[in-house]
C-alpha cells in the first residue's frame, strides 16, 4: 500500500466517524419532560377522545392472533373428569380506531376495560377462571393491540379411569359466535401453541400436544382445540404394571410430541432381570434366622465358659 491509498483509507475512516457521532448526537438529544408530558397527554385525549370501547373496529371483520402457551398441568381429576392447567394467552389484534401520528410515545399502556377486546372464552370449561397477571394491554401508534393473559382455567375432560392414557383438549372460541349472533370475528391461521422447553409434570408425560383451528367457515375459523393426550407416570420401585404392561423406565422426546419408551432387562434365557418381591422377602427373612440362629449359638458358648 503507498502513500497516496493510505491517505484515502485514512479519510474514509474519519468520514466515517464523523457519520457515526452525528448520529450517535442525534439520537441522544436532550430530554424534555415538559415536552415528553405534552405528547402523552395530548396522545391519550387523541387517542380516545371519541373511542366507544363497547363497539367493535370499524372493519368487516376482526382477526386475531392467538398463542397459547402451556404452562403447567396442575391436576387432572380422572373420577371428575377435570383438567385444570395453567396458560399463557398471548392475542394480537387490529383497530383502526387506536393509530396516532407517534414523535416520541410510539406504545402506550392502558387496562383492558378501555379498549374493546375479542371476547375469547374457554367453551368446554367447568369453573371460574383465575387470572394471574393485570388486564392491561399494549397499544402501537399503527393500531395493534397486544393483551397477554395468564390464567389458571378448568376444563372438561372425557377420561377413563381404568385407562393409563387420557385424551383432553382445551376448547377455545368467541362467546358471541358461539350464541349464533354474529360471525364477524375469527382466529387467524398464524395462531400457534407453544410447549416449553422446560415442561414437567410429576404425575403425567404429555405424550403428544397439537392445536387444530375449526369452525363453520373453513377461511375464518372461530375455534381453537389445543388437544393433548396424558400418559400416568408409574414408578419404578414397584413390582408389575397396570395392565399387564411392562414398567416404563425411560422417556424419549420426539418431534410434534413425546412418546413412551419402555425397557427391561432381561437375562440369557429371555426371562426379566432384577429381584422379585418374594426374592427380597425370603432373602431378609434368611438373613434374620441366620442372625437370631448366631446370637444363640454365642449365649449359649458364653454360658458353657461360666459354668
Amino acid at each position: 500500500m503507498d502513500l497516496t491509498d493510505a491517505l484515502r483509507l485514512l479519510f474514509a475512516l474519519c468520514c466515517c466517524a464523523h457519520i457515526v457521532t452525528c448520529d450517535e448526537e442525534n439520537d441522544h438529544e436532550p430530554w424534555d419532560k415538559d415536552k415528553f408530558n405534552k405528547e402523552a397527554s395530548q396522545t391519550f385525549n387523541l387517542v380516545f377522545h371519541k373511542y366507544n370501547h363497547r363497539v367493535r373496529p370499524p372493519q368487516p371483520f376482526v382477526e386475531v392472533e392467538l398463542e397459547v402457551t402451556l404452562r403447567h398441568i396442575r391436576h387432572l381429576d380422572v373420577r371428575k373428569q377435570e383438567l385444570q392447567t395453567v396458560l399463557d394467552v398471548h392475542m394480537e389484534w387490529y383497530d383502526s380506531r387506536l393509530k396516532w401520528d407517534a414523535d416520541r410515545i410510539s406504545q402506550i399502556m392502558v387496562n383492558i376495560s378501555k379498549v374493546w377486546a375479542p371476547d375469547i372464552v374457554y367453551t368446554n370449561g367447568v369453573g371460574p377462571i383465575k387470572s394471574l397477571y393485570p388486564h392491561n394491554v399494549r397499544i402501537s401508534s399503527n393500531g395493534i393491540v397486544w393483551w397477554t393473559r395468564k390464567e389458571i382455567v378448568t376444563t372438561y375432560c372425557p377420561t377413563t379411569p381404568d385407562q393409563i392414557r387420557q385424551s383432553c383438549a382445551i376448547q377455545l372460541g368467541f362467546m358471541s359466535n358461539s350464541r349464533g349472533i354474529q360471525n364477524d370475528r375469527f382466529f387467524a391461521n398464524t395462531s400457534t401453541l407453544v410447549l416449553p422447553a422446560d415442561f414437567a409434570n410429576n404425575e403425567w408425560y404429555l405424550y403428544s400436544a397439537d392445536m387444530v383451528l375449526g369452525g363453520d367457515n373453513e377461511t375464518r375459523p372461530s375455534t381453537m382445540d389445543v388437544e393433548m393426550t396424558l400418559e400416568r407416570k408409574r414408578s419404578t420401585g414397584t413390582a408389575g404394571s397396570t395392565q399387564g404392561q411392562e414398567l416404563t423406565t425411560g422417556y424419549v422426546s420426539v418431534e410434534g410430541g413425546t412418546e413412551n419408551c419402555s425397557q427391561t432387562q432381561q437375562n440369557g434365557d429371555g426371562t426379566n432381570g432384577g429381584t422379585s418381591l418374594h426374592d427380597v422377602i425370603g432373602l431378609r427373612l434368611v438373613l434374620f434366622i441366620a442372625s437370631v440362629v448366631a446370637f444363640r449359638s454365642r449365649w449359649e458358648c458364653e454360658n458353657a465358659l461360666y459354668r
